[in-house]
């Protein structure tokens, strides 16, 4: 099993708009046969602008086709618009 762990800055209050964006993706991204197991989103309560989002797979192979598919090039693309700074 592989996870790929990300803090995030996000906009102040921006934090459920993240978590619409995964969830719409992540239905996006198994529809193509992406091999992604599953996410958690996590807001920090002392700073809703630091956002944590974890991501499961089997293998290191899966995530390096999750990597370079063209579902993901579009979920961050969305994600941008949230963003404080880089992630």
């Amino acid at each position: 099993m592989v996870k790929n762990i990300i803090q995030l800055s996000v906009q102040a209050g921006k934090g459920d708009e993240v978590k619409e964006i995964y969830q719409r993706h992540f239905q996006a991204l198994r529809a193509e046969g992406d091999k992604i197991q599953g996410y958690e989103i996590y807001v920090d309560d002392a700073d809703d602008g630091v956002v944590f989002a974890v991501k499961t797979f089997d293998s290191a192979e899966d995530f390096e086709r999750h990597s370079k598919s063209a579902a993901l090039e579009s979920f961050l693309a969305e994600l941008k618009s949230v963003l404080a700074g880089p992630p």
